[in-house]
């Protein structure tokens, strides 16, 4: 039986087979509750050292967050190039919204807690500026790479957080993300439905091609490039996790991803007859 995360994760996927126009209505009937802003407390009733670690944390999230943005407007970019429907150049502009907001919740919170960080440690691959240099990648290698595998392993991660967050207001913060994130990977698979299909056996290994990167760095979430960042980063989480501030510790983190790779992403991947 899949536990709750591996099956909110083919929930979405589900979603995404009821085809573009769907999620393209979904952006163009946004609620009131899209812009929804989220009242946070000084959080001064914390220990310095947690909220000095949450702080960090959460503008590691806003980092994350904001390197979506240029991600997927080399996506949007190169479908309009390459005269994608219209539908899904309309839906990509709403996720596109998402991510930008997701970025503001995040600083939000890691004001509240103490200060936004608003530069990138070299040890740490967060920078969302190395996102927005052109890439030769085709639109469909960008969307496989970045939304099918990216995004999907972004919602996985966020509903294993939700889960440990114990704070209200964090807590709300981070579910409004996974739903916005249940869209978007409904999204990268609907599109991914419809492209995969169309190409020719030199264009699907091409393509895998292009996922190698991605899929050795398989159950790999801390982005730290150090034995010593790496460590310091599992620190980092383990005391926000145990906190109920928004994360998840690292062996959780890697229990997430790894078995997402192995039950959903490789077999969805090898439906498309994606060779991987």
């Amino acid at each position: 039986m899949d536990d709750p995360v591996t099956m909110g994760v083919r929930v979405a996927l589900a979603i995404g087979t009821a085809k573009i126009r769907r999620i393209e209505r979904h952006y163009q009937q946004r609620p009131a509750e899209a812009e929804k802003e989220y009242a946070l407390p000084s959080f001064r009733a914390l220990s310095k050292p947690i909220r000095e670690a949450a702080r960090r944390f959460w503008s590691q999230r806003a980092w994350s967050e904001y390197a979506a943005v240029p991600a997927l407007s080399q996506i949007l970019l190169k479908g309009v190039q390459e005269k994608v429907p219209l539908g899904e150049t309309s839906a990509l502009t709403g996720i596109l919204h998402d991510e930008a907001l997701h970025t503001r919740l995040s600083q939000q919170a890691a004001d509240a807690l103490g200060g936004y960080l608003e530069d990138v440690p070299d040890d740490l691959a967060y920078d969302p500026y190395v996102y927005a240099a052109p890439t030769a990648s085709t639109m469909i290698e960008a969307l496989v790479t970045g939304g099918c595998l990216g995004e999907t392993v972004s919602r996985a991660l966020i509903q294993a957080r939700v889960q440990r967050t114990t704070h209200p207001e964090l807590r709300a913060i981070v579910a409004r993300t996974l739903k916005d994130e249940s869209v978007h990977v409904a999204f990268a698979w609907a599109v991914a439905e419809r492209v995969v299909p169309t190409l020719t056996q030199p264009e699907r290994r091409s393509l895998a091609r292009s996922l190698e990167p991605a899929l050795r760095g398989a159950g790999r979430s801390n982005r730290a490039s150090t034995a010593a960042a790496r460590s310091s980063q599992g620190k980092l989480r383990s005391m926000v996790a145990d906190a109920g501030l928004g994360s998840c510790t690292p062996d959780e983190e890697r229990a997430v991803v790894t078995r997402l790779f192995s039950s959903v992403l490789l077999p969805q991947l090898r439906r498309l007859a994606i060779p991987v």
